[in-house]
């Protein structure tokens, strides 16, 4: 996991998982992540349920994803755009992260 503050907002914590380092290609397909052409596994698991401010519930899809490493992560699967569920292959930059 990985906490940072924007420049412009240094009020605002951003939390993020890191998924991969210098020189991995990263890639979306069918709304499953590769890392370096291996397939993080999901399993699905219970629904996440959200309460809005409104009173309103929604019910969103929830997998156990499980990083070639081994690491787990619940993940939820928000398809809010189909755009972000393929993806071009992204390569890590040098001394960076994504």
């Amino acid at each position: 996991m990985v906490v940072f503050k924007l420049p412009r907002d240094n009020s605002t914590d951003y939390i993020k998982r890191l998924v991969g380092l210098p020189g991995d290609r990263i890639q979306v397909r069918h709304g499953v992540l590769y890392i370096n052409d291996q397939e993080c596994k999901r399993q699905r698991i219970d629904d996440f349920i959200h309460h809005s401010r409104f009173g309103d519930v929604e019910r969103i899809p929830q997998y156990l994803e499980t990083m070639p490493t081994g690491v787990q992560y619940h993940v939820l699967d928000i398809r809010a755009n189909g755009d972000l569920d393929d993806t071009d292959v992204y390569t890590v930059p040098p001394d960076t992260f994504s």
